[in-house]
């Protein structure tokens, strides 16, 4: 069974643990009514509370929304990564042209501007630098050797992640 966003929300509803409580909000304009006028069905929980507790936490930490889009989908090769060779700075992109080139550029060169004490670094075209790093990557981590013992290490990666899955379902059910 496929969980889409439908039934993931209610797994994550209360009711499956404390009970359901009706009349919370007044029928014309949604306001939520005091708790007083609330009406709660105490039912008997389908759900152990200290295992809804754990499986919302590992839920919650799954989340995309605690990282942020920027980080995992920048179309940037070295987003965050490279520094300033002078001061140590963080490089960002800039752009010439509308758009048309991109540098990395010392964000000390462009954020302490007012402060008069800017980096001399110079701007480095993306492309140029994107591509060496790729091509030192390629040449020194993915030798056929290097290749051969990361898959290895992977297969079994994978076969104890597999194991571990068949554990955590096995617990929960």
């Amino acid at each position: 069974m496929a969980l889409d966003k439908g039934k993931l929300q209610a797994l994550r509803c209360f009711k499956w643990v404390e009970g359901i409580v009706f009349n919370r909000k007044e029928y014309k304009t949604g306001r939520i009514k005091p708790e007083s006028e609330w009406i709660t069905v105490s039912v008997e929980p389908i759900i152990d509370p200290e295992l809804f507790e754990q499986v919302s936490l590992k839920l919650e930490s799954r989340s995309p929304d605690k990282i942020p889009p920027r980080v995992v989908s920048s179309p940037t090769l070295l987003t965050g990564i490279v520094r300033c060779g002078s001061c140590g700075s963080a490089m960002t992109i800039a752009t010439g042209k509308g758009g048309r080139y991109r540098y990395y550029k010392c964000s000390r060169k462009i954020n302490d501007l007012a402060r008069g004490e800017r980096c001399q670094n110079t701007n480095v075209p993306m492309e140029k630098l994107d591509g060496l790093i790729l091509r030192t990557v390629a040449e020194r981590i993915f030798t056929p050797e290097r290749v051969e013992l990361m898959l290895k290490e992977l297969e079994i990666n994978l076969k104890y992640a597999r194991s571990d899955q068949h554990e955590q379902i096995r617990q929960l059910t």
